[in-house]
């Protein structure tokens, strides 16, 4: 579904990521791990057509070259991203901001994904007339999903999306993105909870500078001796 090869960020002088070659094929869960500022959040934001930066290197999604295209365009692909710290328009009510989420879709679509929304997050169908800054973080983090899966994505980037969060709430946000498996839609997350991401996913990706440091199946990193001591306190 999706190829990346030989990807490269670079914020002037800055060279976050360096020849990162990824792929997430239809029907996976794949992770990006890696401590902060391994080139995680640079990498998902290239994916997505959303870094101001240098940018090179072959992005193909379902065999199209979409290296050159607006992050608009490829969203109307079927890609979209929940970024990290959610970034939720605050002034904006729930609803509003799933009613942004959905502005390309028809109106019988729009009906039909907010009602998916709302049945996999019933808080937002609770809160869906209240301002989102007065949600508490793990709902803001559930209004983020929602409003990345009101275009029907066929493929969603996830950032960070356990920042912040209390560990319960890390447990029922890790449990929807399994669901979203289920239901057909591929997913790339970028996360710093290495043991979480590897519990979740097929396979994984470990970046460290900016570059792919080792990758392979998720159970085959959980029992990595590198990885363990790095990242899995072991």
């Amino acid at each position: 579904m999706l190829k990346v090869k030989d990807l490269n960020v670079k914020y002037g002088e800055i060279h976050a990521v360096r020849g990162v070659d990824i792929e997430v094929k239809e029907g996976e869960i794949v992770s990006l791990i890696g401590a902060n500022g391994a080139g995680k959040t640079s990498t998902l934001g290239a994916i997505m057509g959303i870094v101001k930066a240098k940018t090179d290197g072959e992005i193909t999604f379902e065999d199209k070259d979409i290296s050159k295209l607006s992050a608009w365009d490829r969203a109307k692909l079927g890609m979209t991203i929940v970024p990290e710290r959610a970034r939720i328009f605050p002034n904006m009510t729930v609803y509003e901001n799933l009613e942004v989420g959905g502005y390309l879709v028809d109106k019988e679509t729009f009906k039909e994904r907010l009602q998916f929304v709302y049945n996999l997050f019933p808080r937002l169908a609770e809160r869906k007339r209240q301002l989102a800054l007065t949600l508490s973080g793990g709902e803001k983090q559930m209004l983020a999903i929602g409003r990345a899966l009101m275009l029907s994505p066929k493929l969603l980037l996830v950032d960070e999306i356990s920042l912040g969060l209390m560990p319960k709430l890390v447990d029922e946000i890790f449990k929807v993105i399994v669901g979203l498996r289920e239901k057909g839609i591929t997913v790339l997350i970028s996360e710093q909870n290495t043991k979480k991401a590897l519990q979740i996913s097929d396979r994984a990706y470990v970046l460290q500078n900016g570059k792919i440091f080792k990758s392979g199946s998720s159970k085959e990193l959980m029992e990595d001796e590198d990885i363990k001591r790095a990242y899995l306190g072991v």
